[in-house]
């Protein structure tokens, strides 16, 4: 799946290492395939997203919610990158 800033907004590179980092100790995002400052490549990832499965019944607003939250949990619970704890 391609991601492109337009209009030179965003740094896919740093947002690539971010993912790779957290990704790294087991949170659930895409595989970071290449990046540039303009674009990144990511991994495909099958399944509807959550909003189509609300749409479709699959998933009701409390599991979305519920979701959501552990996911919150779990990103926070990361430890830092290393180089993000220096001046």
């Amino acid at each position: 799946m391609l991601r492109r800033y337009r209009d030179g907004w965003g740094d896919a590179v740093a947002e690539a290492e971010i993912m790779e980092h957290v990704r790294a100790h087991g949170y659930p995002v895409p595989r970071v395939r290449s990046a540039t400052r303009a674009e990144m490549v990511l991994e495909r990832l099958s399944g509807p997203t959550m909003l189509e499965a609300v749409a479709t019944g699959l998933l009701d607003p409390p599991q979305v919610g519920a979701t959501l939250a552990r996911l919150l949990h779990a990103l926070h619970a990361l430890p830092p990158r290393s180089h993000a704890l220096s001046p």
